[in-house]
């Protein structure tokens, strides 16, 4: 049977769309937008997060590693047709020109796909740098231009001359042009750079000196039992840049007990590493190790922690400022270049999660429409204390928190996190304060910085019930290890 829409429906699906529309609009201008024309140095110097506009580029990438979301599910987050370099260029422009329109001066990452290994790299890279260097640009244009990147240009002798020659042209233009080499250290890139892999990790730490890039490498369940001597490895290639790098833990929900085992052993490892370095005399210099150790960034959030794998993320120190969640999600607005659509992050670009679209005529972007833009707008608010598996966990105002995307790809949906997850971070945070407790930190943070030792209180509480109600043996375990300064 056939059913006839009414001009009543028609017009209650318009208003409705309208309606949407409107909506979404308001929250982007009103969340991003505004941000967006503010310089970020300002915003930073009055304690605001700067948020920026990342490019997502492409859904594949030639290197596949086991642990990423792109080897194992970049046909649905990036539709092939998509992966087109006319397509990507031509949306760029588009793009750059809306951007400049709107007076915006947000800082830009490009983001995936080792699109810096071909041609499309320097297309890229060319556009970008043309529409900035123009007369008439003024200060609409970015302070920085982040790229992470596995650094496999550089085995390219023409490639990394281009990527070096248009660092040095966007200095002289006043944008930096940042990089962060994503390497995960010998023991663990599955020797994929063959006879060239003494050659690409000298390659790799001369650009890192010459340019000040950073280096963030992966923690993976696939890769954690190599990641004591792969750290080693790490401080004998370069102790300074290790000191300095992310170490990301990777949240796939794979992390099963035998893989937390061998976590928490590289934790105490890296933790001897650094209580040796700190040690003076015979004694742990506790000032020099917590002002290295607690870090501040924008909007007064702080977090306390030995490289990342150690970091504890404390509550922000500003009555107004929620507890969002803390990887970038909520600070970024990414645009899938391939069809302009509006994802939550690169890693919930799944088709039926897209927030929106630029609206594009006469080849140019003319405004938004919005899609779903309840589960958009909802990720953009999310408090990590608001989650169903965090609401009442004693370590919500220290913990990582979940990454959405791996949440969606595990469990279903965005604000669920799988158990084997939760179970590594409450299980680090076990650790750490054992940790500290074992060298007396937790003495010298209640005297010299209460309101950090404030922030640990309540999961202190909860460690010590669970001491209390233990009768496995697995605590006993955990403190030989974290007594054992040898290691």
């Amino acid at each position: 049977m056939i059913k006839f829409i009414t001009p009543m429906k028609v017009c209650m699906i318009y208003n409705r769309t309208e309606e949407s529309n409107k909506v979404f609009n308001n929250f982007l201008n009103s969340y991003f937008f505004e941000n967006f024309k503010i310089k970020p140095s300002i915003l930073e110097s009055q304690g605001i997060t700067p948020k920026f506009i990342e490019f997502f580029f492409r859904g594949n990438c030639p290197s596949n590693c086991d642990y990423c979301y792109l080897a194992r599910y970049g046909k649905e987050l990036y539709p092939i047709e998509l992966n087109n370099d006319e397509l990507l260029i031509q949306n760029l422009i588009k793009v750059l020109n809306w951007y400049t329109k709107n007076n915006f001066c947000a800082n830009i990452e490009l983001f995936s796909g080792r699109f810096l290994d071909g041609p499309l790299g320097e297309k890229i890279l060319k556009t970008i740098y043309e529409h900035f260097s123009q007369e008439n640009i003024g200060i609409c244009k970015p302070e920085i231009i982040s790229i992470p990147d596995d650094m496999q240009f550089l085995l390219i002798e023409e490639q990394e001359k281009m990527v070096q020659s248009y660092i040095d042209k966007f200095m002289d233009i006043g944008i930096i042009l940042a990089f962060s080499a994503s390497i995960d250290g010998k023991y663990c890139d599955n020797h994929r750079f063959g006879e060239r892999e003494e050659l690409f990790y000298e390659k790799v730490k001369n650009f890192i000196r010459k340019n000040n890039a950073g280096i963030h490498p992966m923690i993976s369940p696939e890769n954690i039992d190599k990641w004591i001597k792969n750290f080693d490895w790490f401080c004998s290639w370069d102790n300074e840049l290790i000191d300095n790098a992310m170490l990301l833990e990777v949240r796939n929900n794979e992390w099963e007990e035998d893989k937390i085992t061998h976590y928490l052993k590289f934790l105490n490892h890296m933790f001897n590493y650094y209580i040796k370095k700190y040690t003076i005399n015979g004694k742990i210099d506790m000032d020099l190790l917590f002002r290295k150790i607690i870090r501040h960034s924008g909007g007064g959030r702080r977090t306390l922690g030995l490289s990342t794998p150690m970091t504890v993320h404390l509550k922000s120190n500003l009555p107004y400022e929620g507890r969002g969640m803390t990887c970038s999600v909520q600070n970024q607005f990414t645009i899938r270049m391939g069809d302009l659509s509006l994802p939550i992050c690169h890693r919930t670009a799944y088709e039926n999660l897209i927030g929106g679209k630029l609206i594009v005529e006469d080849d140019k972007i003319v405004g938004i429409e919005g899609k779903n833009i309840e589960t958009y707008i909802t990720c953009m608010a999310m408090t990590l204390d608001s989650l169903p598996k965090c609401t009442k966990c004693e370590y919500v105002d220290l913990c990582l928190g979940p990454c959405y995307g791996s949440n969606y790809e595990t469990e279903g949906q965005l604000f669920y996190t799988g158990n084997t997850i939760c179970n590594l971070l409450k299980e680090k945070f076990r650790f750490i304060i054992l940790k500290l407790s074992a060298i007396k930190a937790f003495d010298w943070l209640k005297e010299n910085q209460n309101d950090t030792f404030e922030m640990f209180q309540m999961a202190i509480e909860e460690l010590n019930n669970y001491i209390r109600c233990d009768d496995s043996g697995y605590l006993e375990k955990l403190e030989e290890l974290i007594y054992d300064f040898n290691q």
